[in-house]
């Protein structure tokens, strides 16, 4: 989980997930459910913290006496439940940081519930066994790869990167804004990656590749900050498509940059 952070610093929406959160409450089905949980993978959500050096979580019990990890989905919804309290914090956590929580048995947690008071959805501890057996081992936080000029990158002998003539609402929009918000980017591509390309079908794998490249100042600690805030923004917009966030400086994303036009270039340097 990310550090807390104040409410007026969040910014989170999910408005997919809370769709089929509400789909899920109304019809019961079993593919509205696996659909909420495939979408659920891919999120970020907002866990209510108290404290600051040691934080603490909050809990709700159950009629049945086990103890539920308080968690949301969206940021009006949070903001809804805690308008009496502006000085509330929370963490941002990915689906399998919840996941890792509530299998702590320090925390004695018997499951998380999702917008409690509103679509309410229950996610119990023997659920979340199964789910975590069936999550990828080789991917970051919610289903992207993020890598910088430190880590490892896949070689561009394995990945063969491309365009797009369709992408998905927004995204586009909000990688630009994104760059503006944030001096220290100097530009971002935005292309179409597929690994494998010569293995068989089912081991291919396309998504969308970000690459950012960040002016003489930004490195270390600043830029892996900028890559977290990123990949929170990213994750709303993807079309539930893996994805992979990497830096200018590694030789994948110079092959990407190649002949290729940048969704955002700062104009001011």
């Amino acid at each position: 989980m990310q550090r807390g952070i104040n409410m007026p610093e969040m910014d989170l929406s999910n408005k997919k997930l809370r769709a089929l959160m509400q789909e899920v409450r109304v019809t019961k089905k079993e593919q509205a459910m696996l659909d909420l949980l495939a979408e659920a993978a891919i999120c970020n959500f907002l866990v209510p913290v108290d404290g600051s050096e040691k934080i603490s979580f909050h809990a709700l019990q159950g009629p049945d006496g086990k103890a539920y990890l308080v968690v949301y989905g969206d940021s009006d919804t949070f903001l809804e439940d805690f308008a009496a309290n502006r000085n509330q914090r929370t963490a941002v956590a990915s689906f399998p940081d919840l996941i890792e929580a509530v299998l702590n048995d320090s925390l004695k947690l018997d499951g998380f519930i999702l917008n409690p008071g509103h679509e309410e959805i229950l996610f119990g501890k023997d659920m979340l066994k199964l789910i975590k057996e069936q999550l990828p081992q080789n991917k970051s936080e919610n289903n992207t790869t993020e890598v910088n000029s430190s880590e490892v990158v896949p070689s561009a002998d394995d990945i063969k990167i491309g365009d797009s003539n369709r992408y998905p609402v927004d995204l586009r929009e909000k990688v630009t804004e994104f760059g503006k918000n944030h001096s220290e980017i100097v530009k971002i591509f935005l292309r179409l990656y597929q690994k494998n390309p010569n293995s068989s079908q089912e081991e291919k794998e396309m998504g969308w590749l970000f690459v950012i490249a960040f002016n003489s100042v930004c490195s270390g600690e600043l830029q892996k900050k900028i890559f977290s805030e990123f990949d929170i923004m990213a994750a709303d917009y993807v079309d539930s498509m893996p994805y992979m966030i990497i830096s200018s400086a590694t030789d994948l994303a110079k092959s990407a940059m190649e002949n290729a036009e940048p969704v955002y270039s700062r104009t001011d340097v």
